[in-house]
């Protein structure tokens, strides 16, 4: 009786192994998700950073950079355990502006790259053309609490369309905009007041007045916009700051 038993559950070991083997789970798209790197100091990343996003979220752009994060994450962490958080954040803040080096400007160095950047809404922001976001960077909080970003956004637009890009960005807010330098491909802009027509309803007349910086640059028929919104306080902290200034 008990051969038979140890005969049988061999018998149906072997049918289920057989049955893994020529009929594999088929993968499931939603999780292929993006590896977060595993040396990777959490203090060091950007609000937010790689939270497992789907593939699909994160251009390839973005996936170099964090696979050239990752693997000299672990370098760093090998040749020196006992680094100091001080100098580990600044080794990484400088490898993260290092690799912006395929764009028209430089960024400040103690600013740092956001790689984890969701999908634009289009049809909530009705641009004039398309735009992706190339690239994020964390500038620190408002005085409200929530994150400042500056966006790299980039369109694919002839010359002849540059000035509807512009004026869509600094139609963004009522107030009227002042021009620091307009050349031909290169334009920069800040404004400050309230949120402009259907923006300024409900939610939107709760924020306040707020500041409104757009550097537009163009270059093999891209337009770069680096563009940043934000309550009125915490964007005159950062124009003090001169980080506007030092993009160049």
């Amino acid at each position: 009786m008990k051969k038979r038993a140890a005969l049988a559950l061999l018998l149906s070991s072997l049918v289920l192994f057989l049955c893994v083997r020529l009929y594999p789970a088929k993968e499931n798209p939603r999780s292929r998700e993006i590896e977060k790197p595993t040396l990777l100091p959490p203090y060091l990343l950007a609000h937010p950073w790689v939270k497992s996003q789907p593939l699909k979220a994160v251009n390839p752009e973005m996936a170099r950079d964090l696979a050239e994060l990752n693997a000299y994450s672990a370098q760093l962490f090998l040749s020196n355990p006992e680094l100091t958080r001080d100098v580990i954040e600044a080794v990484f803040i400088d490898r993260l502006t290092a690799l912006q080096k395929d764009l028209p400007f430089s960024f400040p160095g103690e600013l740092y790259n956001v790689l984890c950047i969701r999908e634009t809404p289009m049809e909530s922001l009705q641009p004039p053309h398309p735009f992706h976001v190339y690239k994020r960077l964390y500038l620190g909080e408002s005085e409200i609490g929530f994150p400042v970003y500056l966006d790299v956004r980039v369109f694919e637009v002839a010359r002849d369309e540059i000035q509807s890009v512009v004026t869509w960005h600094l139609e963004r807010l009522e107030g009227e905009a002042v021009c620091h330098f307009d050349q031909r491909d290169k334009k920069r802009y800040t404004s400050q007041g309230f949120l402009s027509g259907e923006q300024a309803h409900g939610w939107g007349k709760d924020l306040g007045e707020r500041g409104l910086f757009a550097d537009f640059i163009y270059r093999d028929e891209k337009l770069y916009v680096l563009y940043c919104e934000a309550p009125l306080e915490s964007f005159l902290t950062f124009a003090q700051r001169k980080i506007f200034d030092s993009l160049l």
